[in-house]
């Protein structure tokens, strides 16, 4: 994933927004993998992958 930046911020066609940069970090701190695939005229799909983890017996 590209960071965005906010530079971009303000000129149109090129903002990014910060949502997929805060997942990624967020699913990344997880363990997990964030992908994203695109078609032109079809959208995008956005994939996030978390390691399940069972919790220990108390």
């Amino acid at each position: 994933m590209e960071r965005a930046s906010a530079r971009n911020a303000g000129h149109e066609g090129t903002w990014r927004g910060l949502g997929l940069t805060i997942a990624q970090e967020i699913v990344l701190q997880h363990g997990g993998e964030l992908s994203a695939s695109s078609a032109p005229g079809r959208g995008s799909a956005f994939t996030v992958v978390i390691p399940h983890e069972t919790a220990p017996a108390p």
